[in-house]
């Protein structure tokens, strides 16, 4: 194999690792790696994602994420 295959495998591992602790971080939550992954680029982005009850008081009990709260627009 030469040092593309190589760095590929490596990649490969390397993102298996990181899913597999992620899940261990949030196991427990009811929230998935790949459902933290959407959440964390929805935060990123600016923009509220849509999280189930649930899962945003799991999230805050684990110091994942913070909720915050704002006065709704005036009319």
């Amino acid at each position: 194999a030469g040092p593309i295959a190589e760095g590929q495998k490596l990649v490969g591992a390397r993102l298996q690792e990181t899913a597999t602790a992620g899940g261990k971080v949030l196991d427990g939550t009811g929230v998935s790696f790949d459902r933290w992954c959407a959440i964390v680029a929805t935060l990123d982005a600016g923009k509220e994602p849509a999280i189930e009850a649930q899962e945003a008081d799991a999230l805050v009990k684990r110091g994942l994420v913070q909720r915050t709260y704002r006065l709704g627009a005036r009319s």
